[in-house]
């Protein structure tokens, strides 16, 4: 599953492009500044209730944009496990719920740590994509994992080393850290702001994934995705070109699908490809 670009993913791919396309509009505009929210005075003061949700939308410097459609990207693979339909109702619910969840924490801790910077919330959906990357935590296994053994104790027979390799677990680091990496440039961006939104989606994506929150059994209307042919057609072009296949199998079936260069130049023109 873990295929190169965006294959199988329709709806990543819209995101990533969406969220490039309004931030270079609203850079191009010069309206950035209309999409941050502070609890004073934009809600308090000039009740501008549509701050709730459209602080989630565009991010307001290129930095926080390349981490996220980044982050976006290696997050794929949730697309591909949910299955287009379960993805798109994730999304929905996680940005309704951690736009309310956001503004709601930010009131709470305002008045306790208000003097350090507790009134502001940056642009950038960071709290989506933390929901996104709980559910990538939870439900994406690792390929390889690199373990550092940190021990001081010498032994001189392999078994005494085996032994003290079981006793000292050490530092074990998997194929998933540099999304990790990433995601981390996000929520260290513009603290304690960003810091927040990205505890809020943590938290709610794990609450989403035990079913505690509201509408995490809703699902996207079927009308809205071909599912007489679209959905089953990808399953079955995927299935015949091998990409639930074992490495052998795939190697087999490259060696037989292999065709001298002249034969591929007029496959080109008989419509084979």
């Amino acid at each position: 599953m873990n295929l190169s670009g965006f294959r199988g993913t329709p709806l990543t791919r819209l995101l990533v492009f969406a969220l490039l396309l309004t931030s270079l509009l609203t850079s191009l505009t010069n309206t950035k500044h209309c999409f941050h929210f502070q609890l004073r005075p934009h809600l308090l003061h000039y009740h501008q209730f549509t701050r709730i949700f459209l602080w989630q939308t565009i991010y307001a410097n290129s930095g926080e944009l390349l981490f996220a459609c980044a982050v976006l990207y290696n997050l794929r693979v949730v697309e591909r496990m949910f299955g287009t339909r379960k993805f798109a109702s994730f999304m929905v619910v996680s940005w309704v719920g951690t736009c309310l969840a956001g503004v709601a924490v930010l009131g709470m801790v305002n008045k306790s740590a208000g003097r350090w910077g507790w009134n502001y919330l940056p642009p950038g959906p960071t709290a989506v994509v933390f929901a996104l990357l709980a559910q990538y935590h939870a439900a994406v296994p690792s390929i390889y994992n690199i373990r550092f053994l940190v021990s001081t104790s010498s032994s001189s027979t392999q078994a005494a080393q085996s032994q003290s390799a079981l006793e000292d677990p050490g530092v074990t680091l998997t194929d998933k850290l540099p999304t990790y990496i990433l995601a981390s440039q996000l929520a260290f961006s513009q603290p304690p702001g960003s810091l927040l939104a990205a505890a809020v989606g943590w938290i709610f994506g794990y609450a989403y994934r035990a079913e505690i929150v509201p509408g995490a059994r809703w699902r996207v209307p079927g009308w809205l995705f071909d599912r007489s042919g679209g959905e089953y057609e990808n399953l079955r072009r995927r299935l015949a070109a091998g990409e639930f296949a074992g490495p052998e199998q795939r190697g087999e079936g490259a060696a037989q699908q292999r065709r001298p260069l002249m034969g591929q130049i007029l496959d080109q023109f008989r419509g084979a490809f």
